[in-house]
Parts: structure tokens; C-alpha cells; sequence
């Protein structure tokens, strides 16, 4: 049966990369400022495609007054600055930066195993977190949350929950019908060529092919659904809805530093 999520065979490139990454010469970097103490917990930041850094400034606006034993890593992966058609078409670039991010956490791992690992990512960086997340070992991360990822809804996520301890929690929403819609339906999903119904707009809808992953999608897998009711919170639905404030501040935020959010929300698994 034809894999309905082609990834590429790994080329000389991606040798060539994954050499670099064994030789410690790949390396975080970071827009936040970062103290000269180890942090008990580290949270990788993964941009949307065209690298418009829209995210790193959303957050930085809320960690004025981060936790202290919070390091803040972004991960860089864009083919560049404004080149958003690539970044979300190039199916081979999105293999390679998530075998990146997979040799980056395991080192990270190897020198702290006891740090904690959460990671952040948006729209088409969700690509890479899922890529780089679904190669790693189980537990190996502690929780991931995606805002309107552009991958395919039926993107085979049962890997990556196997690897994210505490879950994967999906922020989508049905009125992010622009950039969801008309542009996808032009660009396709970032995984898959041929689709154009991204979990961004509809959720995730996994396919369990036995009882073990059926408990794992009910158990890892948290979607919240954008309602009306998060434009009080200057949350209009939109592709980067969830940026707003203050509901990243009240919302995204406390889900993925595990407390509890400041205005109830709906969560559903499929």
C-alpha cells in the first residue's frame, strides 16, 4: 500500500548533516538572553515557515518575567527570511532540520538527562517538531504543543506521542480558513503533496491500527479547538490567533509549562 506521507530517503545531504551534528559542531541559537546557570528545563522554540521570528517576539513579550529556571532555545530551520513557499513545499528540507532536531535533544539528553524538555512550534515548523520528535525514543521529551500546524490531519502521529511524555497538545482552529485555506490548497500540507486538509483547521484525526495506539491517542493526544469565546481574549481564530494577548499569556502558555490554564478550555481527542 502507498505511504499517503512520502518521506525522503536520507541523501548524502543529510549524511553529510548528520556527521556535523556527531562532530558538535551544530549548535542552538537563541534570541533570548540566557544566564550563566544550568536551567532545569529547556523549551525549544520552532518558527513557522519564512522565518518571520513572529513567535520569538510573541514570546518574548510574555517571559518579561519568565521562571527563572527556564532556558529558552530557538531552533532555525528556514530556508530564509520571507521564503515561505519553500520552507513549506520542500519536503526534503523538513526531513533533514527534523533528524536535526532529533540528533540536538539527544544531545542535550546525554549531557542532562535530567532536564526537561518542552517544545513549542508553529504552522509549518510543526513539520520539523513532528519529523525530528517521531525519531526519538519513548519519553524522550516531555510535552509538545503545536499552534495551527500545516501538516495533513491524518499525519501519522502515533511515533511522536510515543515520544512526548506528557503529550501533544494541538491548538486549531476552523476559521483559519486563509492561510489554511486558499494558500494550503495552493502549497499543499507541509508532509504531504497531495493534501490539503491541515490539522491547523480540523484537528488531528489519526488512524489507530490496534488497541495500543488507541490508548496512546486517547491518553497523549489533546486538541483545543478555537470557540468564540477566545476573542475575549484577543483570539480571533485566525493562523496566528493563538500569538494574541493575552491569550498565549492565559492559555498556551500554562498548558505547556503544565499548570493550569487561566480561563477554562475545551480539550477533545478524535
Amino acid at each position: 500500500m502507498e505511504n499517503p506521507h512520502p518521506l525522503p530517503v536520507p541523501g548524502m545531504k543529510t549524511l553529510i548533516l548528520a556527521l556535523v551534528v556527531l562532530a558538535g559542531w551544530l549548535t542552538f541559537n537563541s534570541p533570548f538572553s540566557q544566564g550563566a546557570q544550568p536551567k532545569e528545563k529547556l523549551l525549544i522554540l520552532i518558527e513557522g515557515a519564512g522565518d518571520f521570528t513572529a513567535l520569538s517576539r510573541a514570546l518574548e513579550r510574555e517571559f518579561n518575567l519568565r521562571p527563572e529556571k527556564l532556558e529558552v532555545q530557538r531552533f532555525h530551520w528556514s530556508h530564509g527570511y520571507l521564503r515561505v513557499l519553500a520552507d513549506q513545499t520542500d519536503l526534503a528540507h523538513l526531513s533533514d532540520q527534523g533528524m536535526r532536531l532529533a540528533a540536538m535533544i539527544r544531545q542535550v539528553r546525554a549531557r542532562n538527562p535530567q532536564k526537561e524538555l518542552v517544545v513549542l512550534a508553529h504552522s509549518a515548523g510543526c513539520a520539523v517538531a513532528l519529523a525530528g520528535i517521531s525519531l526519538l525514543n519513548d519519553d524522550m521529551v516531555s510535552k509538545v504543543v503545536l499552534l495551527a500546524p500545516s501538516v495533513g490531519k491524518d499525519f501519522p502521529l502515533i511515533p511522536a506521542l510515543a515520544s512526548s511524555k506528557n503529550g501533544i497538545h494541538v491548538f486549531y482552529s476552523e476559521v483559519d480558513t486563509f492561510v489554511l485555506g486558499p494558500v494550503i490548497r495552493v502549497s499543499k500540507t507541509a508532509d504531504n503533496a497531495r493534501s490539503v486538509e491541515a490539522a491547523g483547521r480540523y484537528g488531528f484525526k489519526p488512524l489507530a491500527r490496534n488497541a495500543a495506539e488507541s490508548l496512546l491517542i486517547g491518553q497523549r493526544l489533546r486538541q483545543v479547538k478555537w470557540a468564540p469565546k477566545d476573542s475575549d481574549l484577543g483570539n480571533q481564530g485566525g493562523h496566528y490567533g493563538a500569538y494574541a494577548n493575552p491569550y498565549l499569556g492565559k492559555v498556551v502558555l500554562p498548558i505547556l509549562m503544565g499548570e493550569e490554564p487561566a480561563v477554562m478550555v475545551q480539550t477533545n481527542t478524535p
